[in-house]
């Protein structure tokens, strides 16, 4: 009986963190549909005030540059994995055909991309 229980619950575990995988993939999907098309507005709505501040930067940055605001990322391959409340999706490619990756935050029981503009502002 003991085994069994066991069995159940490693199974729930590991549906519960495929279903966790399945949807960060669908968020990502989108969240990167949204910012190859430039419309910021849907993409942060998939994320967190960070998220939000980091798009609004990466605008502006590329309108000073002089550069379009759509993207041509491409989703070939994506691996998400999550760990508690915190979780990342890898995909292959960025315009430079690069792995690129997006880290989510789980809050209230919602996913959100969590893009830390600070973070990437000291790097």
């Amino acid at each position: 009986m003991k085994k069994i229980i066991f069995i159940l619950s490693v199974l729930l575990f590991f549906t519960a963190c495929s279903e966790d995988n399945r949807k960060l993939e669908s968020i990502t999907r989108q969240f990167i549909q949204h910012i190859n098309a430039g419309d910021n507005y849907r993409a942060g709505q998939l994320g967190t005030e960070s998220t939000k501040r980091f798009l609004a930067y990466r605008t502006a940055s590329m309108i000073e540059l002089g550069q379009s605001t759509n993207l041509e990322m491409e989703i070939q391959k994506i691996k998400c994995s999550t760990e508690e409340d915190k979780g990342a999706c890898r995909f292959c490619c960025d315009p430079n055909g690069d792995e690129f990756a997006v880290p989510y935050i789980k809050k209230n029981d919602k996913w959100l991309v969590n893009i830390d503009i600070d973070d990437l502002i000291k790097e």
